[in-house]
């Protein structure tokens, strides 16, 4: 996940920024640099998560809400240490 660096600013912005000169929607903010693929989490009431493919230019709705991808996260976590 994306977060605060100190003196250096907040990479989610920086991300974000970068992401939307690829043609990134301007109401999706960059949650994971995921390598092929960013995860995404919308702005304002809806909070759906998407995953955003910077090649191809396609997104595709993955979560409902930020509490079922922050589950999914922790879940894949634990499963991996």
């Amino acid at each position: 996940m994306l977060g605060v660096e100190g003196d250096r600013g907040a990479s989610v912005l920086a991300t974000t920024e970068n992401y939307r000169k690829l043609g990134l929607r301007e109401d999706l903010i960059v949650l994971e640099d995921l390598g092929e693929f960013v995860m995404c989490s919308e702005t304002g009431s809806k909070e759906q998560i998407f995953y955003w493919d910077s090649v191809q230019k396609l997104e595709s709705l993955r979560y409902l809400n930020f509490d079922e991808y922050l589950e999914d996260t922790f879940r894949e976590a634990i499963s991996n240490w």
